[in-house]
């Protein structure tokens, strides 16, 4: 007997028919009822195979949730919104996006933000937030995915700015320049297998970049690495 459900993420209405119930219940906090959906997610034993290759030695109900959430990133960019690997909080219902690639401390410079700035802090994602590109309007949202440690809220914030981490003995920020953060940040974006949804995709990006701030942050897993970045990024 197959599971669904209906669920709402990143602001679009989203089917989900399942072999195994994992996914459902990792996605409790965004189901919701609705006559209608955006767009449907079915899965098949293909689909769990494929992830299989990918992330070996992984339970197949969890495998099957990550095919879920790749089958709803190939589908996003029709509807203005990309993933990005990275870590992403708010505070003050301002959305700050820390990237970098895997073993740089994304998640631990995250968790001394909530150290320093206690319950001012809500975490969006913890590791794969959907972006939302609307002309100027950006907004950073929470999904059900969001890495071992499961730090994810529904809601959806204004993007106020990225930082892109890279490992340091002194704290220290700078804004980068759009064609460097495009770089950065092309490295650590999910790349739809369709063509239209690739090229969509990176003009997102590339707007992205020229519209809101992207800074390096060379940081270390002290208190003033946090304070180091928001004094450096945060809304006068």
């Amino acid at each position: 007997m197959r599971n669904r459900g209906i669920y709402r993420i990143a602001e679009r209405i989203i089917s989900i028919d399942t072999q195994y119930s994992y996914t459902h219940k990792i996605c409790e906090g965004y189901r919701i009822s609705a006559s209608f959906t955006d767009f449907s997610v079915y899965t098949e034993d293909s689909d769990i195979d494929k992830e299989d290759t990918q992330t070996r030695g992984s339970s197949r109900p969890y495998l099957e949730s990550l095919a879920v959430y790749r089958k709803i990133c190939e589908k996003m960019p029709d509807y203005d919104t990309f993933l990005i690997h990275g870590s992403a909080l708010a505070l003050d219902g301002q959305a700050y996006l820390f990237t970098a690639p895997s073993g740089t401390g994304k998640s631990t410079h995250a968790a001394l933000w909530r150290e320093c700035f206690g319950s001012r802090v809500t975490m969006i994602n913890d590791d794969k937030p959907l972006i939302k590109v609307e002309n100027e309007d950006i907004r950073v949202c929470g999904t059900p995915w969001s890495g071992k440690d499961d730090l994810n809220t529904n809601i959806t914030c204004p993007l106020h700015a990225v930082c892109v981490l890279e490992r340091g003995e002194t704290p220290h920020i700078s804004r980068m320049d759009p064609a460097d953060a495009y770089v950065a940040l092309y490295r650590q974006t999910y790349r739809p297998q369709s063509e239209h949804r690739m090229i969509k995709t990176f003009d997102m990006l590339a707007h992205i970049v020229n519209v809101c701030p992207v800074y390096k942050l060379k940081c270390n897993i002290s208190l003033e690495s946090a304070r180091e970045a928001y004094f450096g990024i945060a809304p006068l």
